[in-house]
Formats: structure tokens, C-alpha cells, sequence
């Protein structure tokens, strides 16, 4: 009966499949977790604890993940396990044109011992810290004047192309 909780609107806290945890902080070294299960209040207060030069792994609360996203920029590594949400507005201003890397994961992850999977696909997206050595990808715009990415310009090239 717990595990109905987990996947429904009444929590906004999944615990991190601790195998998933597991390999990423073998990869990254993780130093920081600013959103520990269970963690203070409304999940919202270790928003505010400075990320500087840290190794930051993220499950966020998915009710409010922009704000978690905008801070991925000041840590040394921030690595998110968040809903492969790519019709959302975070997803197209932060992740797609930010991200390092995006991480698709194939099926669906079984979250805080729950018995059966998420209602939801999962990604890892990775950030990492920008110097003004970090070559920025090219930007364009549309003829609307709407910045578009590097894929973006593909795609648009990929479309002008077929036109021809």
C-alpha cells in the first residue's frame, strides 16, 4: 500500500534506486546531496546551501525542478535524476542547450523500494562547471527571432533541406 503513495501527487519525494546512486557515484565522486530523503521542511531549504566546487548528485522534488536546474552552473559537477520531461519549458531552457551529457534510462526505475516501476521514464543529465575556456555551442535564431540551440539548427537545417 506504501508504494501507492510513492508514484502518486501526495509525495514529491523517490527515493534514488540505491544501484542507480550507486554507479553514479562511482563515476563522479559525489561530495554534496542537497536533497536527501526526508530532508528539512519542505524539501526546499538546502536549495539555499552554497554548491561552490562542489560534486553535487540531485533527485530533486518533481514538483518544482526548474529552480534545482538553474543552480547546476555554480557546483563543479551536478548530476540530476529527473523525469525525461522534454516537452517542458526547463527541459528546453536549461537541459537541452546547458547539459553536458542527457542520459535516457531504458525503462522504468523502481523508486523508494516500490514494487513496481515509475509512472514516468527517468534521465541523468549532467552539468559541469563552465570556464570561459568551455567553447559554448552556436546559437541561432528563427525567423521569429526565437533563440534556438545547436540541435535546433539541425533539425531546421535537416527540414530546409528536404525542401530543396
Amino acid at each position: 500500500m506504501k508504494s501507492r503513495v510513492v508514484f502518486s501527487s501526495a509525495t514529491v519525494e523517490w527515493g534514488t534506486p540505491e544501484g542507480v546512486y550507486q554507479a553514479l557515484n562511482a563515476e563522479f565522486a559525489f561530495d554534496f546531496d542537497p536533497c536527501p530523503l526526508g530532508g528539512d521542511k519542505d524539501g526546499l531549504a538546502t536549495l539555499f546551501t552554497p554548491w561552490s566546487g562542489r560534486r553535487v548528485f540531485i533527485n530533486p522534488p518533481y514538483r518544482k525542478i526548474a529552480p534545482w536546474l538553474e543552480r547546476a552552473h555554480e557546483a563543479e559537477v551536478a548530476v540530476f535524476l529527473i523525469p525525461a520531461r522534454t516537452d517542458t519549458r526547463w527541459f528546453h531552457s536549461i537541459v537541452l542547450p546547458q547539459a553536458k551529457e542527457i542520459r535516457f534510462i531504458k525503462g522504468r526505475l523502481k523508486f523508494g523500494g516500490a514494487k513496481t516501476g515509475a509512472p514516468f521514464p527517468s534521465m541523468i543529465v549532467v552539468f559541469e562547471k563552465r570556464t570561459p575556456d568551455t567553447p559554448q555551442p552556436p546559437q541561432h535564431t528563427d525567423e521569429f527571432g526565437k533563440l534556438l540551440g545547436w540541435r535546433d539548427s539541425l533539425v531546421e537545417e535537416a527540414h530546409n533541406a528536404k525542401d530543396r
